[in-house]
């Protein structure tokens, strides 16, 4: 029977569902207007057989990892026909059944598109937490570390393929930033059809890292710190490797104040730096171990509410899918691939507003290494919906 089943992606544009069972025989699905019949679970794990559905793609894909006997591939991607796409911002019932038992349903509400042209698309890659020299233990824990070059390789790839412009990576890309570890990123570069735009975080310069070549390589110098535009978007990539990298007496603080005056009024301002500028719900409480943050939080936001152009401001380090809006700016958390919810997210950018998207990762069996490591604790990683899939107007 069905244990459980959750939607990993919502768009217009594509509708992923993620069913567990108990049992490998069929699932029938049907979503208004189609249905179909998904075989063949691609991974059994834990006597656990774990099926997905995609309902309105345009592509067909497989499974990307092994099932535990080595078995081989069978595709059971689902796909709608062009014609029966789904509409953006409608709320639509998808309903599940196994083996004659009682249906499992999943209501779900498509991503509004928000008005005016697109501008662009980008993916974010964060904390991957690339090294060369990472084992992979069956119980390596919530981390799966040993398979960070594996599914960094995969990802870039697929945000390729999804039609994205560019590749944003907030911090912990290497742990750390190593002779061999900066080669391991390079030659994905080199390899890459689209462009990258790192920031430095906190892992890059420990131990044998060098965070100033880093820098030099991949983030425009040695301060880390850059800015570029697309269309009437002003991308700011600052350097947080430390969380006191933005004191005002800092030469980056006085270059980020003066990107704000010349650009803060007139253009749609996104800022991307490792660290975050305020305490998101998965750090609150008893969970914050003061490692959220930068120090001058409070004054940072008052700098940024002056400038009625910034929109977003994107962070890493703590991996939990979370939007908080204040004084009008989305904070905004991504996930990461190698821990739990085991994921990236696609960035869709219009005139007036954007989309926000969570994927998750295709190799189920690494998902759910994860959520065991994590026990009952598990779904708190996954964020709110709301904080993996929305639309942000503006």
């Amino acid at each position: 029977m069905i244990i459980d089943a959750y939607t990993a992606t919502i768009t217009s544009d594509s509708v992923d569902v993620r069913i567990i069972s108990d049992s490998p025989k069929d699932i029938t699905v049907l979503i208004d207007p189609e249905s179909a019949l998904i075989i063949n679970p691609q991974i059994h794990v834990n006597n656990l057989y774990f099926f997905k559905y995609r309902c309105n793609t345009p592509y067909m894909n497989n499974w990307k990892s092994a099932t535990a006997d080595n078995t081989p591939y069978l595709n059971n991607w689902k796909s709608a026909t062009a014609d029966n796409r789904l509409l953006s911002d409608k709320e639509y019932t998808l309903h599940m059944s196994q083996d004659q038992e009682k249906k499992h349903e999943i209501r779900f509400k498509t991503l509004a598109i928000p008005p005016g042209q697109k501008i662009c698309r980008f993916g974010i890659l964060t904390d991957l937490h690339i090294a060369h020299n990472y084992i992979q233990r069956p119980d390596s824990g919530k981390r799966l570390y040993g398979k960070a070059l594996e599914l960094a390789q995969t990802y870039i790839t697929e945000i390729e393929k999804q039609g994205a412009d560019f590749i944003i990576f907030p911090g912990d890309t290497l742990d750390p930033a190593s002779k061999e570890n900066i080669t391991l990123f390079t030659d994905l570069k080199n390899r890459s059809s689209i462009p990258f735009y790192p920031v430095i975080g906190n892992h890059e310069s420990w131990g044998t890292g060098d965070g100033n070549k880093f820098n030099r390589l991949f983030c425009a110098g040695e301060n880390g710190f850059y800015a570029f535009s697309v269309g009437n978007v002003r991308f700011i990539m600052l350097s947080t490797p430390e969380q006191s990298s933005l004191y005002p007496q800092t030469a980056q603080y006085a270059w980020l104040k003066q990107e704000l005056e010349e650009h803060g009024r007139s253009m749609n301002i996104f800022l991307f730096l490792h660290f975050s500028i305020i305490l998101h719900p998965c750090v609150r409480g008893y969970k914050n171990d003061g490692m959220q943050q930068l120090y001058n939080s409070k004054e940072l936001r008052e700098l940024l509410q002056k400038y009625k152009g910034i929109k977003a401001v994107f962070a890493g380090h703590k991996n939990v899918p979370s939007k908080i809006m204040h004084h009008g700016i989305a904070h905004i958390l991504s996930p990461q691939l190698i821990q739990a919810p085991c994921g990236y997210d696609v960035v869709d950018v219009y005139d007036h507003g954007l989309t926000k998207t969570t994927y998750e990762i295709d190799e189920q069996d690494y998902v759910w290494q994860s959520r065991m490591a994590y026990g009952r604790g598990w779904q708190e990683r996954y964020g709110t919906e709301e904080s993996r899939n929305f639309t942000l107007l503006f």
